[in-house]
C-alpha cells in the first residue's frame, strides 16, 4: 500500500532533483519556441517569453486565442516588448524550474507544482488563469472496471502534475489501496498500458478522451471528488517588478479573449486543431468553453486552488502554508 509516508517521499525526492538540475537541461531551446513578431518596430529588443505545458504547438486558451489574433502582441508592444515566444515543456516541474531560474517571464502551468514551486522557493506571483477545472482521466486497461481493481497493480501519473494530485488525493481518502504509482509522461502513457507496463494511467486533458477512443476504460474521474486542476498563470516577481505596467495590460487583453472565444467557439477550436495532432471530438470533450473564464480570479478556481494547497500541506509536500490572496497580484482598488 502507497502510505503518506511514501507518497511524501517521492514528492520530496522530485523537489530534490528538479531544484538541483543543471539550467541547461531545462532551459527553453531556440529552436523550440514559435515567435510572432509585431510588424512596428519598438525602442526595444525585449522578448515576452511564454511557457506552457504540451503537447500542442500553442498553450491555447485565452492567452493563445490572444496571441492568434494579434492583440496580446499589439498590446506589450508599447511596453517594449518586440516579440513574444512560447516555450513548450514537458510536465510542471521542468517549466516551473526554467521560470524560477529566470529562463521565462510568464508560466502557464498546472495548480500543483504552480503551488509547489512557491511555498518552496517562491519568487512568482498568481496573476490569473487560463483554464479553471480541468479533468482528470482515470484511464484502465480492458480488465480494469473500477478503482477496486488496481488493487496491487501499478498506476502511471506524470509526475508533479494535476493528475498526481488527484491520483494521491484518492489514495488518502482510502479509494485506492495497495498501489504503486509509476511516473510516466503522458507520451509514455498508451504503450505503458498496451504491453501492461500499467493497470492504469491518470491522464489529462487531451489524452484521456483520446485514450477513450482507444477503447481504454474509463475508470474514474477527478471531477466525480472535487480534484480537478486549474491552469494557473504566473509571472516572475523581478518581471513584474521591473514592468509595472504590464498586469494590467496582459489582463485586460486575456479577459477580452476570453470572452471573445466563448462567443464563437467553432473558431477557436478551429484555430486549436491547427496547433494538435488530437482530432475535434477529443478537443471539444477536453475544453468545454466553461473552462475558459473571463474573471481574473474566478470562485471555482480559487476553490480547487485552496483545496490542492490544504493536500499538498496534508502530505508534506509543501512545509509552508500561505494565504492565496498573499500570492495574487496586488491591484489599485
Amino acid at each position: 500500500m502507497t502510505s503518506k509516508a511514501q507518497t511524501r517521499v517521492r514528492w520530496q525526492t522530485w523537489l530534490a532533483v528538479v531544484t538541483t538540475l543543471v539550467l541547461g537541461a531545462c532551459q527553453p531551446a531556440a529552436d523550440t519556441g514559435k515567435t510572432t513578431q509585431t510588424s512596428q518596430a519598438t525602442t526595444s529588443n525585449q522578448t515576452l517569453r511564454i511557457g506552457y505545458i504540451g503537447p500542442s504547438e500553442t498553450a491555447g486558451g485565452a492567452v493563445g486565442w490572444a496571441l492568434h489574433q494579434g492583440s496580446l502582441q499589439a498590446a506589450v508592444q508599447p511596453l517594449g516588448f518586440a516579440d513574444v515566444k512560447e516555450y513548450v515543456f514537458p510536465n510542471g516541474p521542468d517549466l516551473n524550474e526554467a521560470l524560477l531560474s529566470n529562463q521565462l517571464d510568464i508560466g502557464i502551468f498546472g495548480d500543483t507544482p504552480a503551488l509547489t514551486g512557491e511555498a518552496n522557493r517562491g519568487g512568482s506571483t498568481l496573476i490569473g488563469f487560463n483554464s479553471v477545472a480541468n479533468e482528470a482521466w482515470l484511464m484502465g486497461r480492458p480488465e480494469i472496471k473500477q478503482l477496486a481493481d488496481l488493487t496491487g497493480k501499478n498506476i502511471g501519473v506524470p509526475n508533479g502534475s494535476y493528475m498526481h494530485r488527484y491520483v494521491s488525493g484518492l489514495i488518502e481518502q482510502g479509494l485506492l489501496k495497495d498501489v504503486k504509482l509509476k511516473f510516466l509522461l503522458p507520451r509514455d502513457a498508451q504503450a505503458a498500458l498496451s504491453n501492461g507496463d500499467i493497470a492504469a494511467f491518470a491522464a489529462p486533458i487531451q489524452l484521456g478522451p483520446q485514450l477513450q477512443s482507444l477503447n481504454f476504460n474509463t475508470v474514474d474521474l477527478a471531477s466525480s471528488h472535487h480534484l480537478q486542476g486549474n491552469s494557473v498563470i504566473v509571472a516572475r516577481d523581478g518581471f513584474l517588478s521591473q514592468n509595472p505596467q504590464f498586469f494590467k495590460v496582459f489582463d485586460q487583453t486575456r479577459r477580452a479573449a476570453a470572452e471573445d472565444l466563448r462567443q464563437q467557439p467553432d473558431a477557436y477550436y478551429a484555430y486549436y486543431l491547427q496547433h494538435t495532432q488530437y482530432k475535434e471530438p477529443i478537443i471539444r470533450a477536453s475544453f468545454p468553453m466553461e473552462s475558459f473564464n473571463t474573471d481574473t480570479f474566478p470562485a471555482q478556481g480559487l476553490q480547487l486552488l485552496e483545496g490542492t494547497k490544504q493536500f499538498l500541506l496534508s502530505q508534506k509536500i509543501i512545509n509552508k502554508d500561505f494565504a492565496i490572496q498573499d500570492w495574487q497580484i496586488k491591484t489599485p482598488s
